[in-house]
């Protein structure tokens, strides 16, 4: 289990930007090239970076819509969360 270090109180949050999630996101591209700019500032500032993946039908973790959208995939260097339950916003 990987943890944050207590120096900080700073952290790049990115929530649920995984492939099946943004495919029809409007202006996808877009969203993920601001998105993978602020980790980028993020990792070259020594911030930590958290990725939240949400997992349920049709994002079985490990399945290829799971997976973080490509721009935002750096093996090894963030934190990942898998959340498994269903929010509604009301």
């Amino acid at each position: 289990m990987s943890t944050l270090g207590r120096g900080g109180r700073s952290c790049l949050l990115v929530i649920d930007l995984q492939e099946a999630v943004v495919a029809d996101c409007l202006d996808r591209d877009g969203v993920l090239h601001r998105t993978a700019r602020l980790v980028d500032r993020a990792r070259a500032a020594g911030t930590p970076i958290v990725h939240i993946q949400h997992d349920g039908p049709g994002l079985e973790r490990g399945s290829d819509g799971w997976q973080l959208a490509a721009p935002l995939r750096y093996p090894g260097q963030s934190f990942a969360v898998a959340t498994h339950d269903t929010v509604t916003l009301t």
